[in-house]
């Protein structure tokens, strides 16, 4: 598992700050515009040896709260670890974690001020500086012992849009305010039907030909449930989830095409519109 350190914040000025405890929530809070200077621990392959420099670690960034994924940011290994600055963007919580090719993925990094339930967080060592005791008068020589020093953070690559890379795909496909919005798309068309056939149907005929969108509608919305379920690796499906988690028109729109199809084939029976007897 890739573990994610921030070693500085940074703020809407661009000031770094060292940051040399993490709290034990786990999570740091930031204000929009303000940002966290993150490096992984040494990133292993399978066979836990150091994956080669230059090795390319996606980072994702999730807000929950919107159900909004941004587009992965990318930065290269050096002596097997990668570094990156995370700007938050929004004023919600956002959560961060790293992934790739050679290695498993990381857990997540929770960035409030709010509250993301998360798994218990990895603790952060932060080295120390030991002081150089003062030469003391002594018959004996004592050797003197040698400082440490903490590592200097490394330059960090510019972070590139990675058009490859996937964002994390939604645990649920719909939510509740896509059936929301599909039913009020089914109505819609149900009313236009129950107008426009006042001038060629008796008032029992235009209920009939309201009740069509409604039903057909609903089979809509779950055709799109059962196939983002069904077939969530499809490079397509893929599209139409992603598109739907950020503006939840997609499961709204099946909905409506259902309708108007269920309302043109009710039409269509003979008798009814075209073939209507006089």
């Amino acid at each position: 598992v890739i573990s994610l350190i921030p070693t500085h914040k940074i703020d809407s000025n661009g000031q770094s700050t060292p940051i040399e405890v993490v709290p034990e929530s786990g999570s740091i809070d930031l204000q929009v515009g303000e940002g966290l200077h993150f490096r992984t621990g040494v990133i292993t392959d399978r066979n836990n040896n150091p994956v080669p420099d230059g090795t390319l670690v996606d980072f994702f960034r999730y807000y929950p709260l919107e159900g909004l994924s941004l587009e992965p940011l990318q930065a290269e290994t050096t002596d097997g670890i990668a570094e990156i600055v995370i700007i938050k963007e929004r004023d919600t919580p956002l959560q961060v974690r790293a992934s790739s090719n050679l290695a498993v993925e990381s857990v997540t990094f929770n960035i409030g001020p709010g509250i993301v339930d998360t798994p218990t967080p990895t603790p952060t060592l932060t080295p120390t500086i030991t002081p150089t005791p003062s030469a003391t008068a002594s018959p004996t020589p004592s050797p003197t012992p040698v400082p440490t020093f903490s590592p200097t953070p490394q330059a960090t690559a510019t972070p590139f849009i990675s058009a490859a890379a996937t964002p994390p795909l939604p645990d649920n496909p719909v939510i509740m305010m896509d059936l929301v919005y599909s039913i009020l798309g089914s109505l819609l068309i149900a009313v236009i039907a129950f107008t426009l056939g006042g001038d060629w149907f008796p008032l029992e005929e235009r209920v009939r030909s309201a009740l069509v969108p409604v039903a057909t509608g609903l089979v809509g919305y779950i055709f799109y449930t059962i196939v983002a379920r069904a077939f969530p690796s499809a490079e397509y499906v893929q599209i139409l989830i992603q598109q739907n988690a950020t503006g939840h028109w997609v499961a709204p729109l099946f909905s409506i095409l259902f309708a108007v199809v269920g309302v043109i084939v009710w039409h269509l029976k003979p008798g009814r519109l075209f073939w209507k007897q006089s």
